[in-house]
């Protein structure tokens, strides 16, 4: 078979298909492929929607012109391998998830996503028998109803298929499905299945593209939690005492310093001559001073009582003075500014039911609650206290209704 990059015919048992390689392209939201040495491009190709675009694909082109992407392949740029082999086939769709009857083609769930296993008969719609017992892992399986490009599926093979005479079942695992419902009974199907050709030595590496530009710098994660504490190592052991060191050598002994000159000795004084021995001194007349008060006596005897003496005589009294005169009367004063009214001269004593409120009584009032014994006073500044200043005993109050405060 010609190599996959060149357009080629592959016959079927009805139409002619296409089969074609190119690099995968998008334009407007659609995917399209570019196919090798053409400028035309092809498309919207059907089940590429996970591709990565400039990847190399494989797609088959239907009989009605639809490209159906059948294999992703990898490692564009070598060269030298096998082309692929593609099988394809025309059968009507059966609705029974157990076996496929001859010409026939079914799933074993009611949604491609489902899917897990493809019955396939042996022979096509058309009677003709096929390979296709031959499946192996890694294989493309499409589905596809020829009248709608919008109901299509897209497994790949996981194992080789169970043959069971007629028909063989395929394990698969699900690609890709198109936005149609899924296919009624008896609605004719294309079946296209990639076998892959063995793969090219790698061509060589690529030039390395431009560095991108530095992205941001992210916020900083959370700090993490702090480890738990590792276990505390054995104590070293001591080191051997060093031994002591050497005594160092007796430092000589420093010069005696030189004997101090004695001071010069003082002549002596001449000794002073004797003077002649004075007249002797007359009896002198002034008494000498008094010598040391002696030892105080022996305390006398009490005297006798002496006679009281007579009383004199009263002196004279003295003479009354004179009256004084009397004063002149003074001026009258002016009469004083009239003073401010003095309080109400309602009851400082009010009682009632229940705590005083504002309007009850003047300054200076008491207050008794009747209902509880309890004073409240006196009131100031138009406000009575809130807390009462006592309670007034009744003659049965018990211990219990004055701990109560009742």
């Amino acid at each position: 078979m010609p190599a996959l990059d060149q357009l080629t015919g592959q016959t079927s048992t009805r139409e002619t298909t296409y089969v074609l390689e190119g690099t995968l392209t998008e334009r407007r939201g659609d995917r399209w492929a570019v196919v090798d040495g053409s400028q035309a491009l092809l498309g919207p190709v059907r089940g590429a929607a996970d591709v990565t675009l400039g990847d190399r694909i494989c797609i088959v082109q239907s009989q009605d012109g639809t490209p159906f992407l059948v294999y992703p392949q990898t490692g564009g740029g070598g060269g030298g391998g096998g082309g692929g082999t593609v099988v394809t086939g025309d059968w009507n769709w059966t609705t029974s998830t157990t076996s496929a009857a001859s010409g026939r083609v079914g799933i074993n769930a009611s949604s491609w996503a489902a899917t897990t296993v493809v019955n396939l008969a042996k022979q096509t719609a058309g009677g003709s028998e096929t390979n296709l017992a031959n499946f192996q892992a890694g294989q493309t399986l499409a589905i596809k109803q020829q009248d709608d490009p919008d109901i299509w599926g897209s497994f790949t093979v996981t194992a080789p298929a169970t043959d069971h005479g007629t028909y063989v079942s395929v394990p698969v695992e699900f690609n890709q499905a198109g936005p149609g419902a899924m296919p009624a009974n008896n609605r004719q199907m294309s079946v296209s299945v990639l076998i892959p050709g063995q793969p090219g030595p790698p061509g060589p590496t690529g030039p390395a593209g431009p560095a991108g530009p530095t992205g941001a710098t992210g916020p900083q994660g959370p700090i993490g939690a702090t480890g738990p504490a590792g276990v505390k190592g054995d104590t070293g052991a001591t080191g051997a005492q060093g031994a002591p060191g050497a005594t160092g050598p007796q430092g000589d002994a420093g010069p005696a310093g030189p004997q101090g000159i004695p001071g010069a000795t003082g002549s002596p004084g001449p000794t002073g001559p004797t003077g002649p021995a004075g007249p002797p001194g007359a009896d002198s007349t002034v008494p000498g001073p008094t010598g040391p008060t002696g030892p105080a006596g022996p305390k006398g005897d009490t005297g006798a009582t002496g006679a009281t003496g007579s009383q004199g005589p009263q002196g004279n009294p003295g003479p009354t003075g004179p009256t004084g005169a009397t004063g002149p009367q003074g001026p009258v004063g002016a009469t004083g500014p009239q003073g401010p009214t003095g309080p109400s001269g309602a009851s400082t004593f009010v009682a009632g039911t229940g705590p005083p409120t504002g309007a009850t009584g003047v300054d200076g009032a008491m207050y008794l609650d009747t209902a509880s014994g309890r004073f409240y006073g006196p009131k100031a500044a138009g406000t009575w206290p809130a807390t009462p200043v006592g309670i007034l005993v009744r003659d049965a109050t018990t211990y219990a209704q004055l701990s109560a405060g009742n």
